[in-house]
């Protein structure tokens, strides 16, 4: 219902409307307040403004108005305290014409359903979590990222994954990059570990023979034909000796190899004697037991990409993966971690992750996640059988679930000696729920199905 004079962006701000009827006999009927944009509002249906129209002999069906029916729009008013809003939301949808489109109602019987926004109005809130990540080691990096809060509803959450090329990159393997939102649980939980007394050049060793005093080493001089000594390589000796705080470094001092053989040389350079560097102090491990507290953080993976061997591409290549998380909104919400665990061991890859969050109803509204199975898996090896991992979970649902999605995220990525063939390796996943075989995945895909054209490798 174009409304005359207004002007606007396709999703402007809303207006409240006052809408009326005017029937077949010429008597004006106001069916009540609307929210549109500036440019259109279509009335929809229902039980509020159903009767007003029939006593009047008047009805929206399937977009249309009988013959007679007209709709006017009157002058914009401000809601005020007491009416129904939410109601109104409920039953009013809106929209702008594509530009050039004929000027008409939108209005689609249970297209979009109550309170879901129709295209062209639908307002997608875009946050930059990685902005040109140069993927220069192995590892995580992390980023925060502010969200939404979680009151606002979204019909659909998208992340937007980007890989990329640094102009001097390398660029030319496949590795396996992972996206994690982390939950931090603000729960505290411990691990029993063991301090030493004592390290060695930064490495523990359980027992070490050193002297606190300089020692040399011979060694021949070809212009005098002499043996010459020169001081040997210092050590750095540190030690954590208060047992109340074992992790405190209480001391660092240089000490001197010992127990080595100094040579004798004739003029000739020939070793001709020797004696042995004695030892002069030795200092075994003792090991301090403790517990090392941390908070747990929960890792949900948000998607999986494989980079491709692009040795031959373009510098300048892009390429935008598409991942819904919608499932996920639970974990995206207000403040929150994000992780990038790139396992490559060549650098030059950047990517840049996004998320769109468009606002709306779901079709079906996710409220709890629970981790099933993660990691890395090796499968083939009768020694150490995949199903030692993959162990039967139990669940309960609560009474008001609805409905339970399983979603599994298998690559078949990587490598394992039984058969020597790396990810090209055709491999089945099957899924058992109670016992019973639910469904069967073969995890491979042909070449020539590959969503990329003339790409080197496996996405």
């Amino acid at each position: 219902l174009q409304i005359p004079g207004a002007s606007g962006p396709p999703c402007g701000p809303a207006q409240a409307l006052q809408l009326r009827a005017i029937d077949v006999a010429g008597t004006p009927v106001v069916v009540g307040r609307v929210r549109g944009t500036p440019s259109t509002v279509s009335l929809v249906p229902n039980q509020v403004f159903d009767p007003v129209l029939k006593d009047r002999g008047l009805g929206i069906e399937g977009g249309r108005t009988p013959l007679g029916a007209q709709f006017e729009a009157l002058s914009p008013l401000r809601p005020q305290r007491g009416h129904a809003v939410s109601r109104v939301d409920e039953i009013v949808e809106a929209r702008r014409p594509e530009r050039g489109a004929p000027q008409k109602s939108h209005f689609q019987p249970g297209l979009y359903g109550p309170g879901a926004t129709p295209p062209g109005c639908i307002h997608t809130t875009k946050i930059i979590a990685f902005d040109k990540l140069s993927m220069n080691h192995y590892g995580n990096f992390d980023t925060w990222v502010k969200f939404p809060s979680a009151d606002k509803k979204y019909q659909r959450v998208w992340m937007k994954y980007t890989i990329g090329c640094e102009s001097n990159g390398q660029c030319e393997w496949d590795y396996t990059n992972t996206l994690y939102v982390r939950e931090h649980t603000k729960k505290n939980d411990s691990t029993l570990m063991q301090a030493p007394s004592f390290k060695v050049n930064g490495k523990v060793q359980d027992s070490f023979n050193f002297s606190p005093k300089v020692t040399y080493i011979n060694v021949f001089n070809s212009v005098t034909k002499l043996t010459d000594s020169v001081p040997s390589t210092s050590i750095l000796l540190s030690r954590y000796s208060d047992v109340s705080r074992p992790l405190v470094l209480t001391d660092t001092i240089r000490v001197y190899p010992v127990n080595y053989y100094r040579y004798m040389f004739d003029t000739a350079g020939a070793k001709i004697d020797s004696f042995l560097v004695p030892i002069e102090q030795t200092i075994k491990l003792v090991n301090t037991p403790y517990y090392n507290v941390f908070e747990v953080v929960n890792n949900y993976e948000l998607g999986r990409m494989i980079t491709p061997y692009a040795k031959f591409f373009p510098k300048t290549f892009q390429y935008e993966y598409a991942f819904d998380v919608t499932d996920l909104i639970t974990q995206l919400h207000d403040s929150v971690e994000i992780r990038m665990m790139y396992s490559g061991y060549s650098w030059g890859f950047v990517a840049n992750v996004k998320f769109e969050f468009v606002e709306g109803t779901p079709t079906r509204e996710a409220y709890k996640v629970d981790r099933i199975y993660e990691g890395y898996l090796a499968y083939g090896n009768a020694n150490n059988p995949i199903e030692k991992y993959l162990i039967p979970k139990t669940f309960t649902t609560d009474s008001f679930t609805k409905s339970v999605k399983l979603r599994l995220t298998i690559t078949g990525h990587g490598a394992e000696n039984n058969e020597n063939c790396s990810e090209f390796c055709a491999k089945k996943i099957y899924v058992k729920l109670n016992d019973s075989l639910i469904a069967q995945q073969l995890v491979w895909k042909p070449c020539g199905f590959n969503a990329i054209s003339a790409q080197g490798g496996t996405w």
